[in-house]
């Protein structure tokens, strides 16, 4: 993936507030029932700028509302969870993509396998089970022997 780290964050948050109620107004949206906050990499956002936003989007949502984002299973987005989570975060999807080390490589991936299970097991238990994983399937040279290991591997946590 692709980044900058020169972002003015109070900028973005400007324009997504505008996209935002913009697309309330046009649509006539009263109750919003889910939120996700996926795409890309959104946990490369600092969790007070998912805050200010999450003000703003709350004013359309009901209590049991689940607002999701994407995680990488990487050291730097482990420690971001708690913040997330106080930050208005239900529930998070981490972006895994192999069990397998070599692979993780060849896709240029940031963490290993190890970092993912840890990952996984501190967001289980900061947002009380409500996590998925992302595994990418048809992988190049993977079998299905690979993805059922995979699978069964997953099916093992918590």
């Amino acid at each position: 993936y692709y980044f900058r780290d020169n972002i003015d964050n109070e900028l973005m948050i400007k324009c997504l507030l505008i996209e935002f109620q913009s697309m309330c107004r046009m649509y006539d949206v009263k109750k919003i029932k889910s939120v996700y906050f996926g795409g890309g990499t959104p946990s490369l956002a600092p969790p007070k700028l998912i805050n200010r936003l999450l003000e703003e989007v709350c004013k359309y949502t009901n209590v049991n509302c689940e607002i999701s984002m994407e995680v990488n299973p990487t050291s730097t987005e482990k420690k971001k969870l708690s913040d997330f989570k106080s930050a208005g975060i239900s529930r998070v999807s981490i972006g895994v993509q192999a069990l397998n080390d070599r692979d993780l490589k060849i896709l240029g991936r940031e963490h290993n396998v190890q970092e993912a299970l840890n990952c996984f097991g501190h967001a289980y238990d900061i947002f009380n089970a409500n996590v998925s994983i992302d595994l990418m399937f048809g992988r190049t040279n993977q079998t299905l022997d690979d993805w059922i290991f995979e699978l069964t591997q997953i099916l093992a946590l918590k």
